[in-house]
């Protein structure tokens, strides 16, 4: 029971529901966009006589309110199948994965706590984000780019992001890290480097591409940043570059080479192209950092076909 009714998953439907008092709302229905998902991981993957009780790793699910921003917590304890998804109660739409799955919630008129190895923890503080339990987790953005289903040539993406040490904007920070792939070639996990002084006159050669080995160049520009040192380092094109796990609902990103062989490679039909393109950017530099995500925009050449 909660301040905004009785929350409660029907196991059978595969389907979280609100009870207000007066209706039923199936908060996991069609409208959320995310009703073939709890199809697919509400269930209980390490079910066992214990299952449903309230005890540290026994599978589970537990409920939240955080009434700072409106949301809804909603928690899978399943050993390392585990889960924790938070729902806007205005916009009625499942928003974020989160990092932590904890014991119990609890929450007053203004704060969220949760209990973790029987510590109560408090949530939503201003010094140390993304950090639960005492550990930073940092930030995964996935997300997919299409074109009206025509292929095209990927040719640079560009990310707008602010980036916050309490009062204080931090024009050189942002996300570090970024995978892509699509139905047939993967990048794998690229470090990004930025650089904030940028020479009209550099020639970005593919030699010097290449001694990059996995860091490529994040070009800071006056509101944004700019990267385009991508090409395609697919093990097996035949072979599939995301997989999904039945269990566990973050895809997988597999199928790409050994960054340490890049020197001895031909750039030759390495070119990113197909219909779609599937990013995985990560920030996990700093945790007293606050990184606000405007948008990320992908430029293409050309379409090919």
């Amino acid at each position: 029971m909660t301040d905004k009714g009785f929350l409660f998953v029907d196991y059978n439907a595969k389907q979280i529901i609100l009870f207000t008092g007066s209706n039923f709302d199936v908060l996991s229905g069609p409208q959320s966009r995310m009703e073939s998902f709890f199809k697919q991981y509400l269930n209980l993957c390490n079910k066992d006589d214990c299952s449903f009780e309230y005890r540290e790793d026994t599978p589970n699910f537990i409920f939240g309110i955080d009434n700072r921003y409106n949301r809804l917590l909603f928690t899978k304890v399943d050993k390392d199948a585990s889960y924790t998804l938070s729902y806007d109660i205005g916009t009625k739409r499942w928003q974020s994965f989160h990092s932590y799955v904890p014991q119990l919630y609890h929450n007053d008129r203004n704060m969220l706590y949760t209990i973790k190895d029987n510590k109560l923890y408090r949530h939503d503080v201003y010094d140390t984000f993304t950090t639960y339990y005492g550990e930073f987790k940092g930030i995964i953005l996935d997300f997919t780019c299409t074109l009206d289903q025509d292929y095209f040539n990927w040719s640079h993406a560009e990310i707008f992001t602010e980036a916050k040490r309490g009062f204080v904007r931090d024009r050189d920070i942002t996300f570090n890290q970024v995978a892509m792939v699509n139905n047939w070639q993967s990048t794998g996990y690229l470090d990004l480097d930025v650089r904030t002084k940028v020479d009209d006159f550099a020639n970005d050669s593919e030699d010097k591409i290449k001694d990059k080995i996995t860091r490529i160049d994040l070009t800071r520009l006056p509101s944004s940043f700019r990267f385009n040192e991508v090409f395609d380092y697919t093990v097996n094109h035949e072979e599939a570059n995301i997989i999904y796990d039945d269990c566990k609902p973050e895809p997988i990103l597999q199928n790409y080479g050994d960054y340490l062989d890049r020197n001895d490679q031909s750039y030759t039909d390495r070119i990113v192209s197909d219909n779609y393109q599937y990013y995985r950017f990560i920030f996990n530099t700093f945790a007293d950092v606050k990184l606000y995500i405007k948008k990320i925009e992908t430029v293409i050449s050309r379409q090919p076909y």
